[in-house]
């Protein structure tokens, strides 16, 4: 190709600028992807909700239990508290 027909050619504008919405939600992606993520994980576990929501709330509710217990048996007793204490 010569000069001339380089330098006739009409160039394509550049590509304008970010604008702030843009630019904003770029950066909210960015802060957001650990909660995104794990949204879209929760989603393809939808199928699986039936299933395991009533199972993790089983479980939590028996952990409470527990933790409940080893509390309320601490207060009646200053000593048991001592037991569960850490040897050093």
């Amino acid at each position: 190709m010569t000069i001339r027909k380089i330098a006739g050619r009409v160039l394509p504008p550049p590509p304008r600028p970010p604008g702030p919405l843009e630019q904003a939600t770029l950066l909210l992606r960015v802060k957001l992807l650990p909660f995104w993520l794990f949204w879209q994980n929760l989603r393809e576990l939808r199928p699986w909700w039936p299933l395991l929501l009533p199972l993790l709330l089983w479980y939590g509710r028996r952990v409470y239990r527990r933790e409940r217990a080893v509390v309320l048996a601490a207060r009646r007793a200053p000593a048991a508290l001592e037991a569960l204490r850490p040897r050093r």
